[in-house]
């Protein structure tokens, strides 16, 4: 299990460092994550919910990469059976609220740490508010990409 100590670390290392290098990094390293982060459903995120989607997904490689938690054989119809999934989860949970929700993924994971980062990074601050919308699409995308680097199979 990946450790908050560790991903606060990586959070703070990825702040300071340049953003069009790692995405480049990305783009060499992991073609499959960098793709996904492109598709057409991040569409609907703003400038600033799109930063942030950009900015957690580097977070957590990173972790995994630091962890050696990682898997290098990333498939992309594993990665999209892992969204659908999770998509389901989602809409068939029963609790109202969009942190209620997420209950069923705690329930069910190994990587609270990870999970908890996520979710703590869509919460409303001064600086930022994300939409409802793309709380779900931000959570969903990271939530399966965590899945998919973490998979123990």
């Amino acid at each position: 299990m990946i450790k908050e100590k560790d991903i606060d670390q990586i959070a703070e290392q990825i702040s300071t460092m340049d953003f069009e290098s790692l995405l480049m990094e990305i783009k060499q390293n992991y073609p499959l994550i960098h793709s996904y982060l492109l598709n057409e459903q991040m569409s609907l995120l703003s400038e600033e919910e799109y930063q942030l989607l950009w900015f957690d997904a580097m977070v957590i490689l990173k972790s995994c990469e630091r962890c050696g938690n990682i898997q290098k054989d990333l498939d992309q119809a594993r990665l999209e059976d892992y969204e659908s999934d999770n998509w389901a989860k989602f809409e068939n949970s029963k609790p109202a609220g969009f942190r209620d929700k997420l209950d069923v993924f705690f329930n069910e994971t190994d990587q609270e740490d990870l999970l908890a980062f996520i979710e703590d990074s869509l919460a409303d601050d001064d600086e930022m508010q994300v939409s409802s919308a793309a709380k779900e699409i931000i959570f969903i995308v990271l939530k399966s990409l965590v899945d998919l680097l973490t998979e123990t199979e």
